[in-house]
Formats: structure tokens, C-alpha cells, sequence
């Protein structure tokens, strides 16, 4: 099988799982436009860490912009009343410039989103929802996660956004001779400084880092962030099987809206991170829409790298020819099928496809395959 076809197949199969999943948790499914008005993204440029956009003029002479970012637009579209909230998914593209080439690139994404009166069980929901698509990708998979009101907590009084965004890229970075020359600049005191580098350096299981951080932290309001963040851990990690890492170093990514929790998850082969998510409560303000937000991404285009490494395409091609009983070919493909496995019968051999095993049907004994 070609690789374009088997990313094809592995992608749709996976949107399809994901979506199910979704839906049993009540959310529905949204279709957003591809285009935006540019001026949307230019009065909200402070949230984009990379302005590039593609932009083009419509029929009507006004400037348009291909999307960059799924939650900023359903966060825009949201038409939400105090005291409710709104449970999303979406199969989606994006359009970025990639920092290797240079060149815009379209990003395949499948997400959720929750918006409105959220509380603390919305919180886990989501999180839970974050872990449980990560596992559909791989069992081998890790769930790094973080809260961004600890050293917004740290950083209470230090208000110069440009400073602050240049500090999280350094923090993300786990640049310490960074961290430490932009603290001197920005009058932030050893004590908050030494806090911040505790940040960057913990790293690992939730049950282990959690209070090790609360240990050395000083700050109240950073404390009461990490007891949070410990809650919600805890509640999660009893209903999967993704370990938890606590990695303080995550900030922002590519958009600058978090404000809360913020959570990346890896698989293995994969060098870059497949979901990412959290919480943004002032993109909402920002947006004058009430409640708060959770949601997260996934992005399948690194998925499909990872799908089409596998050592085979199917289970079992079964070649038959005319002289069979083909109601009884009929009938052992059904038959392997709800054994578990997956069979591609035809009368003749296709080498583009990988299959564990390769057999004629009149071979077939008694024990089966």
C-alpha cells in the first residue's frame, strides 16, 4: 500500500475514533470557515507569537486571512449566555509558516473545546479527554502538564508583556543563563528568581514533582495553584493509563492565550509534541464573551508519520480464485474479521500491501489462520 493511502486510511480511522469518543461525552461536532477577516487577527496580534499569515482580498475588496488557530476562531463564533457552557469538537485545518523552510504549511487538527460556566469537573473532563485521544494514537505515550497561575503568581507585579513573553520563551527553553539576565532586567528579586529556576529544573511523575514544588514554593498564590493542579492529577490518573509528567517549562507555544492549566502530549517516534492544550480565560475576555475556556489539539499530520512506520498494512490477504466456494470465502472473512483481525481478500496478490500473512483460501486447514 502507498504511504499517501495508508496515511489516508490511518488519519480517517483515527478521526473516526476520536469523534466517537467525543460525542460520548456530549460534545458536538462544529465546522468553522477557513477565513477570517484580517483585522480580527490584527486587533488581537499580542496572542500570535508568529504573525505570518496568508492573506487575500475577496469580491468585496476586504482583506482576508486563512485561519492560523481553530480555538481563537470558535472562541470569536461563540454565542454563550452566563451559566452555560458549550461542549465542541472539530476536525479542522490550519494554515502556519513552518520555522524549517520558511514556507506556510497546512496543519490537520481534530480538537475540543469547552466553553462557559466551566468548573472544576469540565476541567478534568477535558484533561481526561486530552489523555484518552493520546492513547488512541499510542499506547506508549506521556501527558507533560503544567500551570501557567504559578509563575503568573511569581510574576504578579511585573506587568510589561513584551518582558514577560521573552521570559517564557527562555523558561520553555530551559534557558537559564536567560532566565536569570532578563529577571536582573525586569527588578525581579533573587528569592522569585531562585522560585522560577525550581520551575524550570523539576520534571517528572506528578505524584513525585507535584510536592517537591510545593515544598520550595514561598509564594501562597503559587502554592494554591499547585494544589490545584495536584487535584486534578490525581482525579485523572485513576480513570487511564497515561503516566503524567509534570514539566513546568511549558508556557505558551504558538499562541500566547493560556493563562491556566496547559498540558502537552507525546507518543514515542514522534519528535514533536501531538496535543497540545489549556486554559484561556483572558483570549475570553479579550473577546468580550463570558465564562472561561478549556480545550485542546491534536495534530494528525505527525500522526500520520509515526501510523505509516508500522511493519505491516493488515493481518491476512486471502487469495481465493474462481473454483471456490465464494460464499464460504465470504463467510471466513467474516469470520477473521470478528476474530479481531483485519483481512484483504482478493484473487490477486497486490505486493503494495504489507500483510502479516499471505495465503490461498483452499490452503486453508481446519485450525484456521
Amino acid at each position: 500500500m502507498s504511504s499517501t493511502l495508508a496515511a489516508q486510511n490511518s488519519e480517517e480511522m483515527l478521526v473516526f475514533k476520536l469523534s466517537k469518543l467525543y460525542e460520548k461525552y456530549g460534545y458536538f461536532k462544529l465546522k468553522t470557515n477557513k477565513f477570517e477577516k484580517y483585522d480580527f487577527y490584527l486587533n488581537s496580534k499580542h496572542f500570535f507569537n508568529d504573525d505570518k499569515m496568508i492573506t487575500f482580498t475577496d469580491f468585496n475588496g476586504n482583506l482576508l486571512a486563512l485561519k492560523p488557530d481553530t480555538t481563537f476562531s470558535i472562541a470569536k463564533s461563540s454565542r454563550i449566555k452566563l451559566n452555560q457552557i458549550r461542549k465542541i469538537y472539530y476536525n479542522d485545518n490550519v494554515f502556519r509558516a513552518c520555522e524549517k523552510n520558511n514556507e506556510y504549511e497546512k496543519i490537520n487538527q481534530s480538537g475540543v473545546e469547552c466553553i462557559g460556566d466551566i468548573d472544576f469537573y469540565n476541567i478534568c473532563e477535558v484533561v481526561g479527554l486530552a489523555a484518552e485521544s493520546l492513547h488512541l494514537v499510542s499506547d506508549e505515550c506521556v501527558l507533560n502538564i503544567s500551570h501557567l497561575g504559578v509563575i503568573f503568581a511569581l510574576l504578579k507585579n511585573k506587568k510589561k508583556k513584551k518582558r514577560q513573553l521573552q521570559l517564557f520563551k527562555f523558561i520553555e527553553g530551559k534557558n537559564i543563563p536567560g532566565v536569570k539576565a532578563l529577571c536582573g532586567i525586569m527588578g525581579i528579586d533573587q528569592n522569585i528568581t531562585e522560585q522560577i529556576f525550581n520551575l524550570i529544573s523539576t520534571y517528572g511523575p506528578a505524584k513525585n514533582a507535584i510536592p517537591k514544588l510545593i515544598g520550595k514554593m514561598k509564594n501562597v498564590e503559587a502554592i494554591e495553584k499547585l494544589n490545584e493542579l495536584q487535584k486534578i492529577v490525581e482525579v485523572v490518573q485513576n480513570k487511564t493509563k497515561v503516566n503524567f509528567i509534570i514539566d513546568m517549562s511549558i508556557t505558551t507555544g504558538f499562541m500566547n492565550y493560556y493563562d491556566g492549566l496547559i498540558f502537552k502530549g507525546f507518543v514515542k517516534n514522534v519528535p514533536s509534541h501531538v496535543v497540545a492544550g489549556g486554559q484561556y480565560t483572558r483570549l475570553m475576555k479579550h473577546l468580550g464573551k463570558p465564562g472561561r475556556a478549556i480545550g485542546f489539539s491534536i495534530y494528525l499530520d505527525l500522526i500520520n508519520n509515526l501510523k505509516c512506520s508500522k511493519k505491516y498494512d493488515i493481518d491476512v490477504f486471502l487469495l481465493y480464485d474462481y473454483s471456490d466456494n465464494l460464499a464460504k470465502v465470504y463467510e471466513k472473512v467474516c469470520q477473521l474479521v470478528s476474530e479481531g483481525k483485519s483481512v484483504y481478500c482478493g484473487k490477486n496478490m497486490d505486493k503494495s500491501i504489507k500483510a502479516k500473512v499471505t495465503i490461498k483460501f483452499n490452503e486453508i486447514g481446519n485450525g484456521g489462520i
